[in-house]
């Protein structure tokens, strides 16, 4: 214990020296919120990284430890709120939305999840992201994952809609489809996947033909 002191006061008087105003240095808060945790001192953790937050809240890892370290306390309410700065701060960030899709969703809080990923997929948002194929995928495969299978199809539906000249977003759909297709026979299910190549075929042809005009 007496290490574990001597270590936070270390890295506090370094806390102390770094200019946050002009750069901060998320991994030192980190650290020192963790030698706080390993020290049972829960309220001077979360101070260090609501600190942590406030000079680095562009770095993804202190959200995604913070919320770890709170879901570790069983202390939901709290994950739910880092999360919902982490999308305010960094609404770009596919990651962000799907973390905190990915969280509502193993609270079975289908409503939340959903509404989440609805906002995710907005023209707004959706064209914004790093990276927006993530997001599709994260809101079809969660509503398979919960027995969803027609608003999952309708989903690929939106997507078609959006990108009807991406060749992957209907290998997408066909594999959905064989896997998850509404007749029980397999044989149904691969006609079912062989349309959806077909539309794709179609589509990509019409594209072609519209470039090449």
């Amino acid at each position: 214990r007496n290490d574990q002191q001597k270590a936070t006061d270390v890295l506090r008087r370094a806390l102390k020296i770094v200019p946050h105003k002009l750069f901060s240095f998320a991994k030192l808060w980190r650290m020192t919120a963790e030698l706080e945790l390993r020290r049972r001192r829960v309220s001077e953790a979360r101070k260090l990284f609501g600190q942590a937050i406030r000079f680095c809240g562009h770095k993804a890892g202190v959200y995604v430890r913070y919320a770890e370290v709170e879901m570790a306390l069983g202390e939901v309410e709290r994950v739910r709120t880092i999360l919902v700065k982490w999308v305010e701060s960094m609404p770009r960030l596919a990651n962000a939305w799907i973390a905190f899709a990915r969280f509502e969703h193993a609270m079975n809080e289908t409503e939340r999840w959903r509404a989440i990923l609805e906002v995710a997929v907005s023209n707004e948002v959706v064209n914004a992201v790093d990276l927006p194929e993530l997001v599709w995928k994260t809101y079809v495969d969660c509503c398979v994952e919960s027995g969803l299978i027609d608003d999952a199809r309708q989903l690929y539906e939106r997507m078609v809609l959006q990108s009807p000249h991406e060749a992957r977003v209907f290998v997408s759909y066909a594999e959905f489809e064989k896997e998850n297709g509404g007749g029980v026979d397999e044989n149904e299910r691969c006609e079912m996947a062989r349309e959806i190549f077909h539309r794709g075929d179609h589509a990509l042809a019409d594209h072609l033909a519209a470039v090449e005009a």
